[in-house]
Parts: structure tokens; C-alpha cells; sequence
């Protein structure tokens, strides 16, 4: 979850600088920065890993209003119990 803080909080800066500037070529220029860049190889580097906790939560049956399995076993992922 730290993770996905600190990419939200790069985007977020990177992404208010470059606002300020003229909007013609942002993407290009974004993609140039170091922090955004630092940031999507975070995402890229820990992909297998959400794409397994994806598929493991997904697999726990909780329906609407009844997801406390599914806690259950997110909780246990992220601290071991």
C-alpha cells in the first residue's frame, strides 16, 4: 500500500509542476521526469505480485456487504496473521 502512496504522491507533484507550464506535449514531458519514471518502475517491478493479489482476492467469496473473508485474507497477506 506504500507503494501505490508514493506513485500517487510522484504523479501528484509531477503532474502539478508541469500543469503550470504550457499544456502542449505534458505527456512527453512527464514521461521525462524522474519521479513519474521512478514510478511506473515501481509499478512495472511489482506487477506479478498485484496481478497474484488480485487473483487471490478475487477468488474468496464475499458477497456485497459480506466482503469479511476477503479482509480476512488481505489482512493476513499484508501482516502475516
Amino acid at each position: 500500500m506504500t507503494r501505490y502512496l508514493f506513485i500517487a504522491s510522484a504523479l501528484t507533484v509531477a503532474s502539478a509542476a508541469f500543469a503550470q507550464q504550457d499544456a502542449a506535449n505534458i505527456g512527453g514531458r512527464l514521461m521525462a521526469d524522474s519521479a513519474v519514471q521512478a514510478a511506473l518502475e515501481i509499478i512495472k517491478v511489482s506487477e506479478p505480485q498485484t496481478i497474484e493479489d488480485q487473483i487471490r482476492l478475487c477468488e474468496v467469496e464475499a458477497p456485497p456487504f459480506k466482503e469479511t473473508k476477503r479482509a480476512e485474507v488481505d489482512h493476513v497477506r499484508r501482516h502475516g496473521r
